[in-house]
């Protein structure tokens, strides 16, 4: 995806990597995360677990 602003309400998640959804919200938000996220291919998470730390 291009780089561009977008309001944080409308961020085109469905145009992104299939593991943003899970972290970026939190980072938008401040929060500092870890995750894992196992990937059948490159369009799809079978797996993930993000914490806060």
């Amino acid at each position: 995806m291009k780089q561009q602003w977008f309001d944080l309400n409308k961020i085109p998640f469905e145009n992104m990597w299939p593991d943003d959804p899970y972290w970026l919200p939190l980072v938008l938000r401040g929060e500092n995360v870890e995750g894992q996220f196992l990937f059948k291919d490159k369009n799809a998470v079978l797996k993930h677990e993000v914490k806060i730390i």
